[in-house]
């Protein structure tokens, strides 16, 4: 099997799959996400939204559909930042595009007013503001071997009763399939090329409703903002450790990092407008998180140390400041949203 149906059995089959199981995030868990680190990140998130609500027409109901929204609590520190602005917390209408029961059940007990949706194309046809978190590193991805001059998909295969990724030297050439993808430095024998068809998809999707409906939609996630080069970003977690993708499938979370130049163009190709790619880091210090963290520390001296940790790993380089990135779209008609037009002007004077 392709290794793009591979990644989607072991993550969402409905009885072996990893996300249909319960427990599988946060400290106790398999991976922890910027929203179980700390409440502040959601709580930024929130008044993200609500500045970009109030520059844009303050549309009502708002639905803000969370994207792969784990057990709820980012919605929950968002939906407690927006208090500051009553109007939009009124307004705010909580959507889960959640396909796990296990989950679902978790989200429920966070929002018993939520709704939720199978599908994108179900989501309101209005304003609505798209938000995801670690959403599209774990959308399935098809990888490329160059081999004898052609580009041939990467299979999952069993050998020996073991699991490994195997190339088929006599199926068709994939080069029409990547002829806007390959690199601009051409191939070497063996060289392997990553395409993530699947998020590509979900961008099109909310770009598509985007151009059609207005709103906005905020993506971070792991990944790099440059060029795509060759190599395979496929991993695994599990009880966080490194582990490989192929010896336990359905009991590690498997993923890929996100190619955001290609998503941009994706995006841009639908119709809407892109804002510059800014990484975590620079995004949560520009909302005002060092100015948080030291309300909180003014609030509870005796926690400045763990909220000087926790700033530092969501915003330092080398922790997960730079890896992360944070990408918006908007219509092409509208202003960018806050944060992400100060960086414009600024790179524009530079």
């Amino acid at each position: 099997m392709g290794l793009d149906e591979y990644m989607a059995l072991c993550l969402g089959d409905r009885q072996d799959g990893y996300y249909p199981q319960a427990g599988r995030l946060g400290p106790r868990g398999d991976f922890i996400t910027s929203p179980e680190i700390s409440q502040m990140f959601g709580e930024l998130l929130g008044l993200w939204l609500a500045l970009w609500w109030q520059s844009s027409g303050s549309p009502a109901p708002l639905p803000v559909v969370e994207l792969g929204p784990g057990n709820g609590v980012m919605m929950a520190d968002m939906r407690r930042a927006a208090r500051a602005v009553p109007a939009f917390a009124e307004a705010l209408v909580p959507l889960f595009y959640e396909t796990s029961p296990a989950l679902r059940a978790e989200q429920r007990k966070h929002h018993p007013d939520a709704q939720f949706i199978d599908r994108l194309v179900d989501a309101p046809k209005a304003p609505v503001a798209f938000v995801g978190n670690e959403f599209l590193d774990a959308l399935p991805v098809q990888q490329f071997t160059f081999h004898d001059g052609r580009w041939l998909q990467r299979l999952v295969g069993h050998e020996d009763g073991v699991l490994r990724p195997v190339i088929d030297p006599h199926g068709p050439d994939a080069a029409a399939l990547l002829a806007d993808r390959v690199p601009d430095t051409p191939p070497k024998e063996g060289d392997i090329l990553e395409v993530a068809i699947a998020a590509e998809g979900v961008i099109a999707e909310v770009a598509a409703h985007i151009k059609s409906h207005g709103g906005v939609a905020l993506f971070i996630d792991y990944g790099s903002a440059a060029a795509k080069d060759y190599g395979s970003s496929l991993q695994a977690i599990a009880a966080h450790q490194r582990v490989d993708p192929f010896a336990d499938p359905g009991n590690a979370d498997v993923t890929a990092h996100v190619p955001f130049a290609r998503l941009a163009t994706v995006a841009e190709r639908a119709g809407v407008k892109v804002a510059p790619v800014l990484t975590q880091g620079a995004f949560l210090m520009r909302m005002g998180l060092g100015a948080r963290a030291q309300a909180l520390t003014e609030a509870s001296p005796a926690d400045a140390s763990k909220l000087g940790r926790v700033v530092h790993r969501l915003t330092a380089p080398d922790e997960m400041g730079e890896l992360f990135k944070v990408i918006a779209l908007v219509p092409s008609a509208m202003p960018l949203p806050p944060v992400f037009q100060d960086v414009a002007n600024e790179r524009k004077g530079a």
